[in-house]
């Protein structure tokens, strides 16, 4: 993808597919793993910014099809220079034909409109996030102005394993 996607450390080896190879990393794949693909938020499309590709792909996912004006339109690009996004959009296996001049954006696209361009946190200040929550939640229920109560908080994913010190996220679930 010419460089705008960047492999997050993973904790199993689940890669779903494989584009292109990265300008970042000259003859080393860029690989995607569906649930940690990283977009390099500097990075671009045809030309256009990976973040303004990226929105633009949400918003498109929910059509059937669309055309390069409907592209145009929500991309805000100056009518008649679509074509060259589609052009690369296609090469980077993002969208698809689906007809006569209609296109349709792929599960490849669909992933990458997914994805996230924030950068890993420290383990350290996840652990604070989590603690802060933590004292937040004691403080609600033990407020008797705050009619519900916590009764379970349940943290999962890359915390519970010590060993990942970059962490996308903290996942917690309260009830």
């Amino acid at each position: 993808m010419g460089g705008i996607l960047q492999s997050a450390p993973i904790w199993r080896s689940e890669w779903k597919m494989e584009l292109g190879t990265g300008s970042r990393h000259p003859g080393r794949p860029t690989a995607l793993c569906w649930n940690r693909m990283r977009i390099d938020p500097n990075g671009t499309i045809g030309g256009s910014p990976a973040l303004a590709v990226r929105k633009m792909l949400r918003y498109l996912r929910g059509w059937d099809q669309w055309n390069v004006a409907d592209l145009e339109s929500v991309a805000a690009l100056a009518p008649g220079t679509g074509a060259a996004l589609v052009k690369a959009l296609r090469t980077e296996g993002l969208i698809e034909a689906s007809g006569a001049g209609a296109w349709t954006v792929t599960q490849a696209g669909r992933t990458f409109s997914a994805a996230t361009a924030a950068k890993p946190v420290r383990r350290a200040t996840a652990e604070k996030a989590l603690a802060q929550f933590l004292d937040r939640v004691t403080q609600v229920n033990e407020d008797p102005y705050f009619l519900a109560k916590a009764t379970r908080v349940v943290l999962f994913g890359s915390m519970l394993k010590p060993e990942v010190e970059r962490l996308s996220d903290v996942d917690w679930q309260s009830n």
